[in-house]
Formats: C-alpha cells, sequence, structure tokens
C-alpha cells in the first residue's frame, strides 16, 4: 500500500505479541482513499484484514488507544474523505478483527492534530482535537465518560541482567517476566525501561513516567512487547527499573530498583561479567523446531527453561547439568514438559548460568 497525505501506527490489535500496522492516507495511481490493518503473522508477512473502516483521503490521523477500557486497541480515525468533508471517528475494536463504528459526535476539523491522553488523570483515555471547522479555529478535549474504570497492571517480576564483554564497552541485557492486567492480555502489554547513573535517574534510558509508574505520554513502553532489552554501555554502576504498560497507556508501578555494576571480569561481580552470553535462537519464528546458541567463558553448571510469556514453565532442556567452556548449541522440539505439542504462540528461552540470567524471545507457528 503506497499512500500519500498519510498517518500509520504501530499496535498490537489482537494482543498475539506482535505488532500490527494501522494505515489511512490517499492511494495512488487509483486515486483512492483507505484506511487498512495490516496483521502482523510474522516473519515479515502483514495481511490486510479488510476491516472496513473509513478511507481517508487526506490530513490523515490514524491511533491506536484502548477507548472503552476492555484491554484491547480500538482507533482514533481523523481526515478527509474523497467527497472533501472532513470527519472524527472512533472505532471499536470487537474482536476476531471486527471494527464498530462507535457513532460518537465529534467536531469534524480541517488542518487538524488529534491525540489520546488521560486529561482527567482517572484512568481512560480522552481525546484533544483541534484544528479549522466551518465556524472558524477549534480546540477541545473530549472527556472519557466510560463506565468499566481500568485499572494499571501488575508490576514485572524476576529483574535479571547480564553482560558480555564488547572491547572497552559492555552489552548489557536487562529483562524481566511478564506482568498481568485485569482488561488487557498479557501478550498485549508493552514495556518501559529505565536506566540511569543515579537512583532513580533516567539519564541513560529515560521512562518518560512519573516514578510512582505515572505516564506522561499516552503511548507504549519504549522497549514495545519485549521481555528483554540490549544496550552498549561503559564499566560504571547503574540503576534501573521496568513497568507494564497496557492498551490504555496506564503504566503499572515501576518494580524495586535493581543495580548493576558493569565492570570487566575480575572487577566488581565476576559471576555477571563475561561468563556466560545467549546468542540467537534460530529458526525464529520456526515451525518444528528451534536451535539455542550460547558461549561459556568456562565449564558451569546450566539451568535452561522454555517458558511461556506469563512466566510458566513449558520445557525444562537443560536442568543444572556441568557444560564445558565454548559454544553451546540445544534443540527445542517443540514439545512441552508431557510431550505435547506447545501451542503456537511466543515463548521465552531463559537460561542461567554462575548466577547470571539471560532470555531471548522465539515464536512458533501454527
Amino acid at each position: 500500500m503506497n499512500v500519500g497525505f498519510s498517518s500509520a501506527a504501530w499496535g498490537d490489535y489482537d494482543q498475539d505479541a506482535d505488532l500490527d500496522i494501522l494505515i489511512a492516507g490517499w492511494t495512488p495511481p487509483s486515486d483512492t482513499s483507505d484506511t487498512k490493518i495490516y496483521r502482523n503473522d510474522g516473519g515479515g508477512v502483514f495481511v490486510d484484514i479488510g476491516a472496513g473502516l473509513k478511507g481517508v483521503s487526506s490530513n490523515a490521523t490514524a491511533r491506536w488507544g484502548d477507548a472503552d477500557s476492555d484491554g484491547d486497541l480500538d482507533i482514533l480515525l481523523v481526515g478527509i474523505y474523497a467527497s472533501g468533508q472532513s470527519f472524527t471517528r472512533v472505532y471499536l475494536n470487537q474482536g476476531a478483527g471486527n471494527f464498530v463504528n462507535s457513532g460518537i459526535f465529534f467536531e469534524p476539523a480541517r488542518q487538524h492534530a488529534a491525540e489520546w491522553g488521560d486529561a482527567d488523570n482517572d484512568g481512560d483515555l480522552d481525546i484533544m482535537l483541534t484544528g479549522m471547522t466551518a465556524h472558524g479555529r477549534f480546540s477541545a478535549i473530549y472527556r472519557n465518560d466510560a463506565t468499566t474504570p481500568n485499572t494499571p497492571p501488575t508490576a514485572p517480576a524476576n529483574l535479571a541482567v547480564s553482560q558480555a564483554s564488547n572491547g572497552s564497552t559492555f552489552h548489557v541485557t536487562f529483562s524481566w517476566n511478564a506482568a498481568t492486567d485485569a482488561q488487557t492480555l498479557s501478550p498485549g502489554l508493552t514495556y518501559n525501561l529505565r536506566v540511569g547513573k543515579t537512583p532513580g535517574g533516567n539519564e541513560v534510558m529515560p521512562s518518560m513516567a512519573l516514578p510512582n509508574g505515572y505516564r506522561r505520554v499516552a503511548r507504549m513502553g519504549n522497549v514495545n512487547q519485549n521481555l528483554d532489552w540490549t544496550l552498549t554501555l561503559p564499566p560504571g554502576q547503574y540503576y534501573w527499573s521496568v513497568q507494564a504498560v497496557d492498551a490504555s497507556y496506564a503504566g503499572s508501578p515501576f518494580a524495586a530498583e535493581q543495580v548493576i555494576n558493569v565492570a570487566p571480569t575480575g572487577v566488581g561481580d565476576e559471576a555477571a561479567a563475561g561468563r556466560m552470553a545467549l546468542r540467537a535462537v534460530q529458526p525464529n519464528p520456526f515451525v518444528a523446531s528451534t536451535t539455542i546458541e550460547f558461549d561459556m567463558a568456562r565449564e558451569t553448571p546450566v539451568t535452561l527453561h522454555v517458558l511461556d510469556v506469563s512466566g510458566r514453565l513449558v520445557r525444562t532442556l537443560i536442568d543444572g547439568a556441568s557444560w564445558p567452556a565454548g559454544r553451546q548449541r540445544v534443540t527445542w522440539d517443540g514439545m512441552d514438559e508431557n510431550g505435547q505439542p506447545a501451542p503456537a504462540g511466543i515463548y521465552l528461552c531463559t537460561i542461567e548460568v554462575g548466577g547470571v540470567r539471560d532470555q531471548r524471545r522465539v515464536a512458533r507457528l501454527r
């Protein structure tokens, strides 16, 4: 889909732990107005779901957000359609790729700006709309008076760090377990990582949230749906934490702050430096089996589990056995602990060596 005068946004409308695409705009050379949702089927494949949204020919704004606090992503769509008329609509996500017009009236505005935001701090999303109308310049905030309350997620648990030397710097991987939420399914949550050089600091990776977890911006977390994130850092002491963010962009409390000393082997925490590096999980995504690679600096006991995104054990691949130094490979055949095929979805390959924990995501296809 090639579009002009357009707007696009990432969002996991089907809560399957990958990001889908919402795009609106004018399509040449057919001179048509389009608004489409492309479902992410993994492996770089995106499929038009035929959502039947109103087409936008120019001045498009398309935004994901949970308007009705039911835990899934709805759509705010503003623009001008083929007849030259302007419109503002909220489409509610009914599941299974079905989106319906809410029927709520909004002032139609040209040359507009539109955004979600919790203006009254009551946990649900309001709408800011500005622009030009038939009566002149226009600015308004539409308060969301939905009676269904939205509650923030729980804080992520089991925070862990691993690091590997890269010359004068280190690849530092921060990881955590999936959080839960009363409205948004766990795979639909995103995560907001904070890393600083001082307690509570944001000097390295800013959180754009208050210390109590309140989100300053109505957006997904800064590492999207990932349950681990790698930064390249110089030696030093760092303070970090992470929060979960739901479909209404409400943030959980930050997990208890962690402190890490990034240092060469033999300086500071030896167990956390240079002992193990979890490498690729390939193929990813996979259908029948996938191979997990990791490097061992010395012979050490290893634990390797496959977990689902809620942190539940799916399969134990290595249970504390001692493995030698060098590049190691372990194959997961897609089976669970009971010898049954694990269902399609996102899984966490979690390894622990000498007190250092690391993990990588892997997707199993249908």
